[in-house]
């Protein structure tokens, strides 16, 4: 944990300049962007195997589950088989956990939908518990769009995970220590990280301090979430100051918190429209360089109507908001 003391330089310009001096880092991003190209392009029944030759043949570099993945789709290892463990050691890691946004904005208030659309793309690359941070992260984003209550979106969507699971029983620690410290986000994440921080499985985490299991991650999220209050930045603060990964988790609970209403505008306005997506030369832009996602979310930004809010925007992510019917029939248009 970073403590609250601990400066960190944000200058002007700093996520431009990550983005454009190492784009590899947002693996997070381009991932979901492949696997929404291949929807878009062949439809909700895209067969795995063609999302899965999308991300392995394309250029950008990729790491841990999604890198082994890869490896193995191109010696023949096709998916589900790609991502289970006796074949990825990865397997747990969180790479399906920070890239499973995609499946949670396809299906507005569908946990159910979200799921299936994680059952085939998540087992490229993760199994167990790697799977089910993916799984439940999804079903975040899809609850949040009909409920304003995080306490019942990071509960709602635990039920999509078994019970027996090791993910299911850490989630739901940091629910019931939620309750039991609400006002202590550091002691929440002391329990946790006591209980639950132990990464067996990825190979640069089993005997160093790193580590990227898809368990003690989710549950950083979680943190954030709950602790957030509801206020963005504040959310962002407390999943960063958890984050054992470097950010993805910061963007999930960032993504899944709150809606950042003219922060997002200036975003699209002053950097996202100008770069190339994630090396997604592929993906079908307008006249003025606008890409699918692009797309999305301007034609949307009135759509959406934040519940705690007085103003029209659009929540990025899983952001808290009623959907209403134009916001579904202008998504149907981009998938």
């Amino acid at each position: 944990m970073i403590t609250n003391y601990t400066p960190i330089p944000w200058p002007d310009g700093y996520i431009k300049w990550w983005y454009e001096t190492s784009p590899s880092l947002y693996d997070d991003v381009y991932m979901d962007l492949t696997f929404v190209e291949v929807f878009d392009r062949l439809g909700l029944d895209a067969p795995v195997d063609s999302i899965a030759m999308a991300f392995a043949t394309a250029e950008y570099r990729l790491w841990h589950a999604n890198q082994a993945a890869r490896y193995n789709i191109l010696n023949g290892i096709m998916p589900p088989e790609s991502g289970h463990w006796l074949n990825n050691p990865h397997a747990d890691d969180l790479d399906f956990q920070i890239e499973a946004d995609f499946a949670g904005l396809m299906n507005p208030g569908m946990p159910n939908s979200a799921s299936e659309i994680s059952d085939k793309v998540g087992h490229i690359m993760c199994y167990g518990d790697g799977w089910y941070g993916g799984v439940y992260v999804g079903a975040m984003y899809a609850l949040a769009f009909v409920s304003d209550d995080m306490e019942f979106v990071v509960t709602e969507a635990l039920k999509t995970i078994p019970k027996e699971s090791k993910f299911y029983q850490c989630i739901n620690d940091v629910i019931g220590w939620h309750k039991q410290y609400p006002d202590d986000w550091q002691q929440t994440w002391f329990e946790a990280t006591r209980k639950w921080n132990e990464d067996v499985g990825c190979p640069s985490g089993v005997f160093g301090s790193f580590n990227i299991d898809a368990v003690i991650n989710s549950a950083y999220i979680v943190i954030g979430l709950l602790y957030g209050e509801k206020d963005f930045f504040k959310t962002m603060d407390i999943a960063n100051f958890s984050d054992d990964t470097g950010g993805v988790d910061l963007a999930n609970a960032g993504d899944g918190g709150q809606c950042i209403r003219d922060d997002l505008k200036l975003l699209l306005n002053s950097f996202v429209q100008y770069l190339d997506l994630l090396f997604q030369g592929t993906h079908r832009s307008d006249r003025n360089g606008h890409s699918l996602i692009h797309g999305i979310v301007y034609s949307d930004w009135q759509a959406v109507r934040i519940s705690s809010c007085n103003t029209d925007s659009f929540c990025l992510g899983c952001g808290v908001c009623k959907v209403s019917a134009g916001f579904i029939n202008k998504c149907s248009q981009f998938l």
